[in-house]
């Protein structure tokens, strides 16, 4: 019961009100109490109820300090969290922006560091101080970079002029190696798309039903040549907008574009593949739908930011990247639901902290709090995954539209169908419809190793 008071004072300002009004009134009449029994004292003469009194007098008062006590210890938390000094001193270091506001947003300094810092060896994150000195492609000759506008001693030069034509699906060669997959044939539907192994879902949500769909997502399925050899991978994307409703849309609209196109071209134009190149390849992507949509903020005086996570599959390793509460899943068969990214919220700041408990997160007032977004600065933090895929292996990409609404339990109940990946995607929308469809549901279901 107090667990559930306290998420219900966090969440409305007329309780917060009222608990503090009702405090003070007990401390004024206790202290009226006291003044009173002081200045008549004859209506205190029984000895028991002058002890009846005192013990009742004492039992309150401790009560409202402890009370009181809780309240003020609540409340320093809060604001030692919300405190932009505070902020500062821990590190976070990009955007506090309120998701689906209009241009609500608390900034701190940019981190200014060109080397990746390694968590774990699993997990990198790039802070490129330049955005666009993060992506190191080996032996590159000099057409390919005089192709994709590299100039020397100027690496911000790279990538700044758009390409008119983006290769999405290479031309199948006229011999296919034996191990090269089938083709895939894709069936489009107004709100969901599938393929053999792809499923996608898309819905604006039931509250947000008559304004513009803010997220955007895309999967490609793609084919290069690698040392006489085929190489397929599939990239897979999801974007949250942030900044308003037209906003939002554009931005995510823009991160896709942009992101796909640097992919796509740095995988087709290396003359170098390996499993450090392609997570170069990925966070370079994310730097440069950064960096594009950061441009567009400065040049139409707009405040428009996205959430992102990726993933570019190629044979049994998958590469996710993350900036932003979109988060990715990895379900293996036996093994469960397993979540890869991490979110850069304020919720999610405040569980690893210990200050909030898991099950908070959903009712937390501040939940819609993103620490790092794109289009804030000309550079951003992004976190890099390498997960070892195994048979029974399924990757799901997702807004917060979804995992908000539906508890990872029931994802993973779900998950353990293993049907067809456009009938999970499907079921993954209507339990987040069912759940409230507070937001935006945008849903990615790949079935990635068989």
């Amino acid at each position: 019961m107090l667990k559930e008071f306290k998420n219900i004072y966090d969440i409305h300002p007329w309780l917060r009100c009222i608990t503090w009004i009702g405090l003070s009134c007990v401390a004024l009449f206790l202290f009226w109490l006291l003044v009173w029994a002081v200045h008549h004292p004859d209506a205190l003469q029984p000895l028991t109820l002058v002890a009846t009194l005192s013990t009742a007098w004492f039992m309150t008062c401790g009560f409202l300090l402890w009370i009181s006590l809780l309240l003020l210890r609540h409340h320093l938390k809060q604001w030692r969290v919300l405190d932009p000094k505070m902020l500062k001193q821990q590190g976070d270091k990009d955007w506090v922006s309120s998701r689906h506001s209009s241009g609500n947003h608390q900034y701190a300094d940019a981190h200014n560091s060109l080397q990746p810092v390694t968590l774990s060896s699993e997990h990198t994150t790039y802070i490129p101080a330049d955005p666009l000195m993060g992506l190191r492609l080996p032996q590159w000759p000099q057409q390919a970079r005089a192709a994709v506008g590299w100039r020397e001693g100027q690496p911000s030069q790279m990538w700044h002029n758009p390409i008119e034509e983006v290769p999405t699906r290479p031309d199948a060669p006229a011999r296919a190696a034996s191990s090269s997959p089938a083709p895939v044939a894709a069936t489009l539907k107004p709100r969901f798309a599938q393929s053999s192994r792809v499923g996608m879902g898309w819905d604006a949500g039931l509250k947000r039903k008559s304004d513009p769909n803010e997220d955007s997502i895309a999967t490609i399925q793609g084919t290069c040549t690698y040392k006489e050899q085929l190489i397929p991978f599939d990239l897979f994307i999801v974007a949250d907008g942030m900044g308003g409703h037209a906003n939002g849309q554009e931005a995510s609209r823009i991160a896709i574009q942009a992101m796909t196109q640097s992919v796509l071209q740095n995988i087709v134009t290396s003359s170098e593949l390996n499993d450090t190149l392609f997570s170069e390849i990925l966070a370079h992507g994310v730097q440069q739908a950064n960096m594009t949509i950061w441009q567009r903020n400065q040049e139409k005086g707009a405040d428009m930011g996205t959430t992102l996570t990726a993933s570019l599959v190629v044979g049994s390793k998958a590469f996710v990247v993350n900036v932003g509460d979109s988060r990715t899943y990895m379900y293996c068969r036996g093994k469960g639901l397993s979540q890869i990214t991490r979110d850069h919220s304020l919720v999610a700041r405040l569980v690893a902290s210990g200050l909030l408990a898991p099950d908070d997160v959903y009712t937390h007032p501040n939940r819609n709090l993103v620490e790092r977004g794109l289009g804030d600065r000309r550079s951003v933090e992004v976190d890099c995954f390498t997960v070892d895929l195994h048979a029974g292996a399924w990757l799901l990409l997702c807004s917060d539209g979804l995992w908000e609404m539906v508890r990872d339990t029931e994802i993973e109940r779900i998950m353990q169908k293993e049907g067809a990946p456009a009938h999970l995607s499907d079921l993954l929308v209507q339990a987040a419809l069912k759940g409230g469809g507070a937001d935006n549901v945008s849903v990615i279901v790949a079935r990635v190793m068989s």
